[in-house]
């Protein structure tokens, strides 16, 4: 499975000359369809041209917001309300039929980490979800594709029980592994996507039931460009913050990186 995705408008264009995509590419997981959606602006034509060359197109961001009282992403403990995850349900299949889209690449990340740990309610939640989510997927259009990103095997972690694993990988077509972007973390310094830190990755995975014909490794097309210019210490990398506001004693990050002077 090969497959391309961005935010940066009408780059698709040259993801889809027949140069590159050749028959290799098989999904664009969109990440900036609420903005442009799937036919309009920069997106103009997406849809038509991968399913001409048939590339399947998933959707996060704009599945991810919708129906308020389900945005589970930023408000994790929304994810209990069995009500709730009904209706953003038939919500999510509805515009999946509506867009002619071919499924979901769910990223699924940020506090909801916190709480799969804590919560043996909301790792039941969540293994329920994606079930209901799939089986109706399945029955309005079959053969539509469920994924969701991972990291280390996050969402999940050795809290799920055995049972709520085995749901999970009947449900979900594939786990997208996030190996990309990750330059100099967790160690100042550490190359784009090394080996030991896949592996590592990896392995957490496997050790909590996931098969491995299910996990996709995704990588990285760019890499990090660590000359910081003259007279600066390039080994003592750290994050840039940007916590709004900031938040004494939390340490944040959003992959990119500053250089510090030489000390």
């Amino acid at each position: 499975s090969l497959f391309i995705y961005g935010t940066n408008g009408s780059e698709w264009r040259l993801w889809l000359d027949p140069e590159i995509s050749g028959g290799k590419i098989t999904t664009i997981p969109v990440f900036n369809s609420v903005a442009g959606g799937f036919s309009t602006g920069n997106n103009a034509g997406l849809l038509c041209e991968a399913h001409r060359q048939g590339i399947r197109v998933v959707d996060w961001d704009t599945v991810a917001g919708m129906y308020g009282p389900f945005e589970f992403v930023t408000f994790p403990e929304r994810i209990l309300n069995a009500t709730a995850r009904d209706i953003w349900i038939e919500m999510a299949v509805h515009f999946m039929v509506a867009s002619g889209i071919d499924g979901f690449g769910l990223d699924i990340e940020g506090p909801i980490y916190g709480l799969m740990v804590s919560s043996a309610p909301a790792r039941e939640a969540l293994t329920t979800t994606l079930e209901k989510l799939k089986a109706r997927m399945e029955q309005v259009v079959p053969g539509s594709l469920l994924a969701v990103w991972i990291q280390s095997g996050n969402p999940w972690n050795s809290r799920f029980s055995q049972s709520q694993i085995a749901r999970t990988v009947a449900a979900v077509d594939q786990f997208w592994s996030m190996e990309y972007s990750a330059c100099g973390m967790p160690y100042a310094g550490m190359p784009e996507a090394p080996w030991p830190w896949i592996k590592e990755n990896l392995n957490t995975t496997l050790s909590y039931g996931f098969p491995r014909d299910q996990i996709v490794e995704v990588f990285p097309w760019h890499d990090c460009d660590f000359n910081c210019g003259k007279d600066v210490n390039c080994s003592k990398l750290r994050p840039r913050e940007y916590c709004n506001p900031p938040v004494p004693g939390k340490f944040c990050f959003n992959n990119m990186y500053v250089c510090l002077p030489h000390t």
